[in-house]
């Protein structure tokens, strides 16, 4: 995307035109975590750009801001974490989570880091390190043993952990030709076939056209 264009768009944000709040999730772990300052001001910054694009759900610009921003408050860290988590991208996440947690700030802060180890603890079941994402999950089990999401998180790694040990159980690797992983790619059924609506049009993610899905459409153009 345009810098340019991000500095406009920003600052129509910054102006109230397009203010939001990030949703919480609503268990017993995360309901206490601080609320984040909609007191904005122009960014000056990498990182204080990368947090006006947060908070308005542009997780992949955000992220990249965040790379390059020479330092992060304790605050920061925790959304350059969340920007990845809220994309699907587990592995960077993974990193970016325990890096917050060391953080000195966020880990003094019991409910900030509570908030961290439940999201890290997911974003390792995503990628199959689910004998450390129980372990994870059992401490929260221990502080407390009804709350239904952390019985559910247990109960579903222990069925993953079972299912993946068969040995006729293969990854299923996602059609990139079709979909980026920020899902920018939706169909629409129409009578004739299908029709392919894109949020991003960036030439690069066509290169390839023969898109046989055994619907009768051997090939789409760049416009189709």
């Amino acid at each position: 995307m345009n810098k340019k264009l991000i500095i406009i768009l920003l600052f129509a944000i910054n102006c109230g035109l397009l203010a939001q709040k990030t949703s919480k999730d609503t268990n017993s772990f995360l309901e206490h975590f601080p609320k984040e300052d909609t007191n904005y001001s122009i960014p000056h910054n990498f990182a204080e750009m990368g947090d006006l694009l947060f908070n308005n759900f542009e997780y992949q610009i955000s992220a990249e801001f965040y790379e390059q921003a020479d330092t992060l408050n304790p605050r920061q860290l925790i959304n350059h974490s969340l920007c990845y988590y809220n994309i699907n991208d587990f592995y960077n996440s993974v990193l970016l989570f325990k890096k917050a947690l060391n953080d000195s700030s966020n880990n003094k802060n019991s409910s900030v880091k509570l908030f961290l180890k439940y999201h890290y603890a997911i974003a390792l079941k995503n990628i199959h390190e689910f004998k450390k994402s129980k372990e994870i999950f059992r401490e929260f089990y221990k502080l407390d043993s009804n709350d239904k999401y952390i019985n559910l998180q247990i109960a579903s790694i222990d069925s993953l952990l079972k299912w993946d040990s068969i040995s006729f159980v293969e990854k299923i690797a996602p059609f990139n030709q079709l979909n980026s992983p920020t899902s920018e790619f939706s169909t629409s059924f129409t009578d004739n076939g299908i029709i392919y609506i894109v949020e991003n049009a960036d030439e690069k993610k066509y290169s390839s056209k023969n898109i046989n899905l055994n619907l009768g459409i051997d090939s789409l153009n760049k416009k189709q």
